[in-house]
């Protein structure tokens, strides 16, 4: 795109204007290859993504745990200029690899649990999709993107509701295992729903679905309805945390090039002020090890009334886990004395305790009731 019709509201973004296209009133896209015909990197792929906050991330950048993986400091650092290496897993792997497949079932999918099934063998396609391979901006919110799994065009019935949507809108395809799928009531983790709704406020539309394959053979499309409350959280919270890294950018570009000791601790103490403050996920321990894996000069240091306070509420969690961890084995036990004779205890609608010591297998215990509260 030329610079003269470049949008102003994006000229944080204007160095990647080559990549740019206008896909519709007041939506641009930027399609920038991750890797050069050569085969190398593209730097400006990677570049592009710290410069933006992407919906993948937006349950991460919002207030309340609704990433249980992701972690909001890790996050800031990432956004203001801090590498941290590229993690790489089985399930990123095989979630890229089965995307377009999964995308197919979709196509196929009449809203009957394996109507999908006949459909596809009967080659009676519901619906098609289009790519749209690039980062998607939004001019009134010019700090987040989106980079649509596929796009549904217009004119498509709803297998859902029988109507014509007479707009365009985002899919998303998502991998899922079984005993995941499990932990949350919709089936799907909160996360999704954030990312889906930053992508609907970006394309301007109240509708959008996710077509999730869980445990590798059960198949089932999500609509997904714009919540008001959800789009409120995530304007006003992806915005405070975008101030945030905007406020942190200069000062840790100052850190990076500065060889005064004293000014070095002035700017690191301005960006812890500013990091965002520990949550209650796992991960978080990760992050302060791979951040802090060098050890201190400063071997003690004089705790407060509110670092007290902290240290009192860890070691009564400590004490209570204690508690319940011997309470714990001692009900197990005395299913084990009960089973001593048998593999399952079995309660009718209720469930069952099952308990197998194989000779040569894994021994496995497991309580799988229900209607006990």
């Amino acid at each position: 795109m030329n610079m003269k019709d470049f949008p102003k509201e994006l000229a944080h973004l204007e160095k990647y204007a080559k990549y740019c296209k206008k896909l519709k009133e007041g939506v641009y896209g930027f399609f920038i290859n991750q890797f050069n015909e050569d085969g190398t990197k593209n730097p400006d792929w990677y570049e592009f993504r710290v410069n933006t906050l992407g919906a993948s991330e937006t349950a991460t950048a919002c207030e309340g745990g609704f990433d249980e993986y992701g972690i909001r400091a890790k996050l800031f650092w990432s956004k203001i200029g801090k590498k941290f290496p590229e993690i790489k897993s089985k399930f990123t792997f095989w979630g890229l690899e089965l995307e377009r497949n999964v995308a197919t079932a979709w196509q196929f999918y009449d809203a009957t649990p394996e109507g999908y099934i006949d459909n596809r063998y009967a080659g009676q396609k519901v619906r098609n999709y289009q790519e749209l391979n690039c980062y998607a901006i939004n001019i009134k919110y010019p700090y987040l993107s989106a980079s649509f799994d596929f796009l549904v065009p217009e004119g498509q019935v709803n297998p859902f509701t029988g109507e014509i949507i007479d707009f365009s809108y985002p899919l998303e395809i998502k991998t899922i295992s079984t005993a995941a799928a499990e932990k949350y009531e919709l089936g799907l983790p909160v996360r999704y729903i954030f990312q889906t709704h930053q992508q609907m406020i970006i394309w301007e539309v109240d509708y959008c679905e996710i077509g999730a394959l869980k445990g590798g053979t059960d198949f089932e499309v999500y609509p997904i309805y714009m919540n008001e409350g959800i789009k409120e959280m995530v304007l006003t919270e992806t915005k405070q945390f975008w101030d945030l890294v905007e406020t942190a950018r200069p000062i840790y570009y100052e850190l990076e090039f500065c060889f005064d000791e004293k000014k070095k601790e002035e700017y690191v103490a301005q960006l812890d002020a500013l990091e965002p403050s520990p949550e209650q996920n796992k991960g978080y321990e990760d992050f302060w090890k791979e951040k802090y894996r060098e050890t201190s000069e400063k071997k003690e240091k004089q705790g407060n009334e509110d670092d007290w306070a902290i240290a009192v509420g860890y070691k009564n969690i400590l004490d209570q886990e204690k508690e319940l961890s011997d309470k714990k084995q001692l009900y197990k036990n005395n299913l084990l004395y009960t089973m001593k004779d048998c593999e399952e205890l079995t309660f009718g609608e209720n469930g069952r305790v099952v308990h197998r010591n194989h000779e040569g297998s894994r021994t496995y215990f497991g309580v799988n009731i229900k209607n006990y509260k």
